[in-house]
Order: structure tokens, then C-alpha cells, then sequence
């Protein structure tokens, strides 16, 4: 006779546990593996990960910003990651690198009409610092588009919502400077400087590394004293050169300054 396997009572009782299939990976997962195979040079596999968390949640941001960085990146075609880019600015209008590279399909595009309805619908319903945000996105189009005076505008009321962001003031410095007013420039780099020492000491108290931190707001100080050194202040630049120093002692652009400021002084 053929044996009779052995049955375990608990597999056999009409009430017991029923094994689940394997759970779905976690979306922030799903998106790391999505990222793995972009880096792997499987774009297809990675795109269809992520379409599929689109359609599960079409406001998911890392999403959003993959499948444009994919069409920027990997497909190089700038303008079929406008809808993304799109997306991901809605759901976080404070995400500086999506801005940026909204403004820059939209240029590119020729669409600079478009991207300034899109992004003075969102001024419209924007609040808060979300507001000064997409105001600097609208300043720097206008720049694209040669209109500096709007563009002025536009960044005076982002600098004046974003006083405590370091990194943004420093971009609107340089913007500033881009566009030859030279005074608000030197402005919104003393407002950088300030804003980069208090996100020092906070970073200090809590024992976090500085230097990186240090080395860019040097950085930032030394852009005021080349605005000064444009303008032929001379002495308002060495002022802003010691200002340098002090802020990170034995510094080699500090001493590079202080060199070009007196070889000018000399020279008349």
C-alpha cells in the first residue's frame, strides 16, 4: 500500500491561517530600485516603475522628479519633461532644482509665454515663502526673455520672502549681479552671509560638520568683495576682503583679493 503522507492538524482545520502573498515593496523602495536601474543603464524597466506609481499616486514628488530627470538626462528630450516638472513644482514649489530646470525648459523651448501663465497661475494661489519661490522662477524667466526691469521686480519680492534661506538669497546675488544692479546684489550677498552664519551655529550647537558650510560662505563674502571691486571701491572691497579673512583665517582667495586690490591702488 502507498503511504498516506502525514497531515498537519493546523493546515487542515478550515480556520487556519492563510499565507498572504509576498507584501508589495514600499513605494520609497520601489522608487530606490527605479533609481538603481536608471544608474544601470536599464531606462525602460526604470520608466515603467515609475509610471506605475504615478498612476497609483500621480502626486508622488520623487516620482515626479525621476521621470523628468530621466527625460533630461537620459532621453535628452527637455521638453517631454516639462509635464513632470510641472507636476512636481505644484506638489512642492519650494524644490530649487525642479525651478530651475522648469525655467530652463521653457527657454529652451521657446515657450517662455507658457511657462509665465503656468507660473503666474501658481503665484496666484501660492502663499508664504511658496510665494517668494516662484517668484524668483518668474524673475529669472523675465531675464531669460532680456526684460530685467520686471525681472527686478519679481526678485526684490523673493528676496524679501526668503530672508532666512541662505542658498537662495546667494542665487539671487548672482542674479542681481547678472543683470548689473550691483547695489542689490551687495545687498542680498550681506543677507546670505548673515542667514550662513546663523545655519552655521545651528549646525555647530548640534555638533554637525561646518567646514563645507564655512568654505561657502566664503564664497558668498567674497562675491561682495568683487562687486566692489567692479564698481572701483576700493576701499569698501579690502574692507569686505578682511571681512573674508576673519570669516576663515589663512584663506588663499582672501589673499588673492588683498593682492589685486593694492596692485590697483597702485596703478591708479
Amino acid at each position: 500500500p502507498v503511504a498516506t503522507p502525514e497531515v498537519d492538524d493546523a493546515a487542515s482545520n478550515s480556520d487556519a491561517t492563510v499565507v498572504d502573498a509576498p507584501p508589495k515593496p514600499a513605494q520609497d523602495d520601489r522608487i530606490e530600485q527605479a533609481i538603481s536601474l536608471i544608474d544601470e543603464g536599464n531606462v525602460e524597466e526604470a520608466t515603467g516603475i515609475l509610471e506605475k506609481i504615478l498612476e497609483e499616486n500621480p502626486n508622488d514628488e520623487r516620482a515626479l522628479v525621476e521621470m523628468s530627470m530621466i527625460h533630461l538626462i537620459d532621453n535628452r528630450d527637455t521638453q517631454a519633461a516639462v509635464p513632470y516638472l510641472e507636476r512636481a513644482l505644484k506638489v512642492n514649489p519650494k524644490q530649487r532644482m525642479v525651478l530651475a530646470e522648469l525655467v530652463n525648459a521653457y527657454s529652451e523651448g521657446g515657450r517662455i509665454d507658457e511657462g509665465m501663465e503656468f507660473l503666474s497661475k501658481m503665484q496666484d494661489k501660492a502663499k508664504g515663502e511658496d510665494s517668494s519661490y516662484i517668484s524668483m522662477g518668474i524673475g529669472q524667466m523675465l531675464l531669460v526673455d532680456g526684460r530685467s526691469d520686471e525681472a527686478t521686480r519679481h526678485l526684490d519680492r523673493a528676496v524679501e520672502g526668503i530672508k532666512s534661506n541662505p542658498d537662495l538669497l546667494s542665487n539671487l546675488g548672482d542674479t542681481y549681479s547678472l543683470v548689473g544692479d550691483s547695489d542689490k546684489a551687495i545687498q542680498t550677498y550681506k543677507k546670505a552671509v548673515e542667514a550662513r552664519k546663523g545655519e552655521i551655529s545651528r549646525l555647530a550647537k548640534d555638533g554637525k560638520p561646518i567646514e563645507q558650510k564655512q568654505q561657502i560662505l566664503l564664497r558668498n563674502q567674497i562675491e561682495i568683495v568683487r562687486e566692489y571691486y567692479k564698481r572701483g571701491m576700493l576701499d569698501e572691497a579690502a574692507e569686505a576682503t578682511e571681512t573674508a579673512e576673519s570669516l576663515l583665517p589663512g584663506n588663499h582667495l582672501s589673499d588673492n583679493w588683498r593682492k589685486l586690490i593694492e596692485k590697483r591702488r597702485r596703478e591708479g
